[in-house]
């Protein structure tokens, strides 16, 4: 006799992020899928898709970009080369993420900016935002 799965408990957390890096990350889109695949696992969930992510090298527009498809979810993140002129007034240097993390499960928030910096390397991040949307 087959055991009957029990039905998911939906928790529908999703959260935008935006954060800026030291340094320009460049034309590193094997990284970037490495992040999606171990970001998926740090938060539990289920890819239904490969991780997709390519450089653009579109003039002002520079930087890779990536996601990844999840059971009922996703995860989406844009890392441009080139700060903003508002940033660069700002003083903020490097590059700038923005991130987009919806899932059924139950998350920390932060643990997407913890696997992006240990993917990447990027021990001085520094967080813009990270908001949730409401439900």
């Amino acid at each position: 006799m087959e055991k009957k799965k029990e039905p998911v408990t939906v928790i529908h957390q999703h959260y935008v992020y935006r954060f800026s890096l030291p340094n320009i990350l460049g034309n590193v889109p094997e990284l970037g899928k490495e992040f999606l695949s171990e970001l998926v696992r740090a938060i539990g969930m289920v890819a239904v898709t490969d991780p997709q992510c390519v450089y653009v090298p579109d003039d002002g527009n520079e930087g890779i970009t990536g996601s990844i498809n999840l059971a009922t979810s996703h995860i989406a993140f844009h890392v441009f080369d080139h700060m903003s002129k508002t940033e660069k007034h700002a003083g903020v240097r490097g590059s700038t993420v923005m991130m987009d993390v919806y899932s059924c499960k139950d998350f920390d928030p932060m643990v997407p900016v913890k696997v992006f910096s240990a993917v990447f390397g990027q021990n001085r991040i520094r967080i813009i935002y990270v908001t949730p949307i409401p439900r």
